[in-house]
């Protein structure tokens, strides 16, 4: 009767044990999927802030822009040496100061993106280099620009230059190059470059850059084929005034002031209130000996623009 009673108590505590046994089992697997669980979702959360360079261009791809220059300065502020983060950091900055209109940030946004993509060119791949040279020579356009001086212009002119040697093809090339040799008074070189640019993309504004040029280049002739051909053709009224207005200009200094009064008509059937087509038609009246016509004509101007800068210079 004893050994059974001590059977039975042992079965008892061998089943305590085996529960015991299976509880901590289960409480242990429960910490341990627990652990996994929340583990896992800190490393998750934690890699979600940690930059990389595909979220930089996934940024990028959205043109999001204020996010790629976070993103490219986390990764710079620990790897200073990445040269593809400068990179995306100087292009998404050039484009985020050409969209804004604020004058001083935007100046302030491009030099730091000229900065950006001159450690680009230091330290990014050979593969980014010429794409970096395009942008930077762009930024340099619109940094001399910005700036209302010409002291970025060859810069521009280097960096465009360095890009399309190295295969980049991008249309807008030429026309930034004309612009820049322009403001660098190199009409040779500006002209064609601008007509390069007007082979890719027929523009009236292009061919009135050409004819600014042909002008600075003494080539009258020329200019006036494309002025002409602006007056006849374009839908701009603005433009085809300004056409007009260089035209009278180029008559006036070849003495064909028939030429040139006709031009100034022109002008003041489109805007009667022009006011620097009564100030032409006066010169033309000066030249003449007709002192009394001209000072006419240029009180007229002066009724439509109290400041105007040669007409006070007559009268004054």
């Amino acid at each position: 009767m004893k050994n059974r009673a001590s059977f039975q108590t042992s079965v008892v505590k061998r089943k305590n044990f085996s529960l015991r046994r299976l509880i901590i089992s289960v409480l242990i697997i429960t910490c341990t999927i627990a652990a996994l669980f929340f583990g896992t979702r800190f490393l998750l959360n934690k890699y979600a802030e940690y930059p990389t360079l595909s979220k930089v261009y996934s940024a990028w791809d959205n043109q999001d822009y204020n996010l790629v220059t976070n993103l490219t300065d986390k990764i710079i502020s620990s790897t200073p040496s990445d040269g593809t983060a400068w990179a995306y950091k100087g292009y998404a900055l050039f484009y985020l100061s050409i969209a804004e209109n604020d004058t001083s940030v935007a100046r302030t946004t491009l030099e730091d993106a000229i900065i950006a993509l001159r450690m680009a060119l230091r330290t990014a791949p050979s593969s980014l280099l010429p794409q970096v040279q395009y942008v930077l020579g762009k930024a340099y356009f619109h940094r001399n620009f910005l700036s209302a001086y010409h002291y970025y212009s060859d810069l521009a002119v280097y960096y465009l230059k360095e890009a399309e040697k190295n295969g980049i093809t991008a249309d807008d090339i030429p026309e930034y190059l004309g612009l820049c040799y322009a403001q660098l008074s190199m009409p040779e070189e500006s002209i064609a470059a601008f007509s390069e640019a007007l082979f890719i993309h027929d523009s009236d504004e292009l061919r009135f850059a050409i004819a600014e040029q042909y002008i600075k280049n003494d080539q009258n002739d020329t200019a006036k084929q494309y002025l002409y051909r602006i007056k006849t053709s374009t839908s701009d009224e603005t433009l085809q005034i300004k056409a007009c207005m260089l035209l009278a200009d180029i008559y006036v200094s070849e003495e064909s002031y028939t030429d040139a009064y006709n031009e100034y008509q022109f002008i003041l059937e489109k805007n009667p209130n022009n006011a620097d087509a009564y100030y032409g038609i006066g010169i033309i009246y000066e030249k003449q000996g007709k002192n009394a016509e001209a000072r006419a004509e240029w009180r007229k101007a002066l009724k439509i623009q109290g400041n105007h800068k040669g007409a006070l210079a007559k009268l004054g």
